[in-house]
């Protein structure tokens, strides 16, 4: 039983190398190679960037995590003042005090800090002095995201009120949660992981397909040659190995995102029109590899066969 699945990993590692490295003579061989091999292999690589995407989502919203910003939200209600109305009333703030309310909280790592401040008279720039990762104001709400400062304003939000008596019931809900928040929590990852690997295969599929369409018809302008949509598909399924892995560990790790964005100021073009583009250039190089050296290898031993004739 190990040595079988010692064998099918050797095997998924071996195709995945030589997917990623666009190698010739591997290309070659998929023209020859059944259509269900090349979406096997495809399959398997997506449930397994899933899964490295399911894992990083359950280090970065652990059990542990999600138990302690709950109760720091239990913290937040109980220190509430009974003086205290908050009202958002179409776009507008309204605060039954005349002055800043400060809302502290201890994150994991037990330091203080200062997640909102309510100051109806502050201007954006505010959150800098108060150095917080929230702040609402008359017309808006300002969230601190990375070194970026992300605006919203508050005719977006349903008219609501905010008082110690609204603050119970919301208490009475995570007291329940409480309660129930491990099946739940599990329930919801297990349904939330299934969701992920299926949404990414058909997604995938879709943008693969589409990308494979371009390079067909690119292929069928430039060439004589016979080419097949199928063929091509197949090739797509191997030759979208590395924009896969550079799509989803850019995704893991938005700190990658970042940089680029600011070190080289960069324009976000939007995702599928990048991930088509990077899908299709990789698909027109490994389709060439394959058809190329395909094409020159015949006309090789067809010559030899003429001289031999003669």
């Amino acid at each position: 039983m190990i040595k079988l699945k010692m064998k099918k990993v050797k095997a998924f590692l071996h195709i995945f190398l030589n997917s990623l490295i666009l190698n010739s003579s591997y290309y070659q061989k998929i023209l020859n190679t059944r259509f269900f091999f090349s979406l096997k292999y495809f399959i398997s690589l997506i449930i397994l960037l899933s899964l490295i995407l399911i894992f990083n989502l359950l280090n970065k919203y652990s059990p542990i995590k999600t138990t302690h910003w709950l109760n720091q939200i239990n913290k937040i209600i109980d220190q509430f003042p009974s003086d205290l109305s908050i009202s958002i009333n179409n776009g507008s703030l309204i605060k039954s005090y005349n002055r800043p309310y400060f809302i502290w909280v201890k994150d994991e790592k037990n330091r203080l800090r200062l997640l909102l401040v309510i100051d109806e008279s502050a201007y954006s720039e505010k959150i800098n002095q108060y150095q917080s990762i929230a702040l609402l104001t008359k017309t808006d709400l300002f969230i601190r995201q990375n070194s970026q400062i992300k605006k919203i304003p508050l005719i977006s939000f349903e008219n609501i009120t905010f008082n110690k008596e609204s603050m119970k019931i919301l208490k009475e809900k995570i007291s329940f949660i409480n309660k129930i928040f491990y099946p739940l929590y599990f329930s919801i990852f297990i349904l939330a992981a299934i969701l992920i690997t299926l949404l990414s295969l058909i997604v995938n599929i879709i943008y693969t397909f589409l990308a494979s369409v371009i390079v067909f018809v690119l292929l069928k302008l430039k060439s004589k040659k016979q080419y097949h949509l199928k063929k091509i598909f197949q090739i797509s399924l191997h030759a979208s190995t590395l924009p896969l892995l550079i799509y989803y560990f850019t995704f893991n790790f938005p700190l990658l995102k970042q940089l680029i964005k600011t070190n080289f100021n960069i324009k976000v073009i939007p995702f599928p029109l990048v991930f088509i583009l990077l899908l299709a250039i990789f698909i027109f190089t490994g389709a060439y590899k394959a058809y190329y050296k395909n094409h020159h290898q015949n006309h090789s031993t067809n010559h030899h066969k003429k001289i031999h004739h003669h």
